[in-house]
């Protein structure tokens, strides 16, 4: 990743995340429960989105925020490096990207061992059976098509 992208990504995630803090310091009634509510974002299970579509991101992100900590990234390989600092506890991924598609990073994914236990729900705007198929077979957990109802994506 180069040099500006590498700022503009932990620029974004970290504005990201202290929007999240405060909104949570909002809701609890102040400042003064700040150590409670720390304790409660740190538990908050960890989404990572993957889409080369920014608009994507954001709407998957905007209907989970509320009950988990979610990053997002625009490609495979951002998501591969990702999950060399982080294991999150579900990644959500389009299938159609450019350099990396999904169903490649899914095999690279459960391929490691490390990683293999992940759950991978595949998010795709592709309603053929037969996609739906391969991506189970390439290793997805669940399959999601676009554009997606929150309600169904918050259950999975």
């Amino acid at each position: 990743m180069a040099k500006k992208e590498e700022t503009r990504y932990v620029s974004e995630n970290l504005f990201e995340g202290i929007v999240s803090f405060r909104a949570l310091i909002d809701i609890q009634g102040g400042a003064h429960n700040t150590r409670k509510i720390k304790k409660v974002y740190m538990m908050m299970k960890k989404v990572l989105i993957v889409d080369d579509d920014s608009i994507n991101c954001m709407l998957a992100k905007h209907a989970l925020v509320e009950d988990y900590d979610v990053v997002t990234v625009n490609s495979g390989s951002e998501a591969l490096n990702f999950l060399k600092k982080e294991i999150p506890d579900l990644v959500l991924m389009d299938i159609e990207m450019p350099e990396m598609d999904g169903k490649t990073v899914v095999r690279k994914i459960k391929s490691y061992e490390k990683w293999s236990k992940i759950p991978v729900i595949f998010l795709t705007a592709d309603t053929s059976p037969i996609t739906e198929a391969d991506c189970l077979q390439c290793g997805a957990d669940d399959f999601i098509t676009k554009p997606f109802v929150v309600d169904v994506m918050r259950r999975r």
